[in-house]
């Protein structure tokens, strides 16, 4: 918020600040979501691999056909 101000004061643009402030708050959400949901999605991969992946290809061949 302190840049913002400057920016304000100092005659610049203040859009840009705020879209670097945005894309940083967005990087580092969008990192902390993926490393949780990172081990979940794999997780839930192998149980699909392992139990039920040959039903789950031919309910989406039945669909499709």
């Amino acid at each position: 918020m302190l840049a913002l101000a400057n920016a304000a004061h100092g005659g610049q643009d203040p859009t840009t600040i705020l879209l670097i402030v945005a894309a940083v708050g967005a990087a580092v959400f969008w990192r902390s979501l993926l490393r949780a949901a990172l081990p979940v999605i794999l997780v839930l991969l192998v149980i699909l691999f392992v139990t039920g992946a040959s039903a789950v290809i031919h309910d989406i061949r039945s669909l499709l056909l």
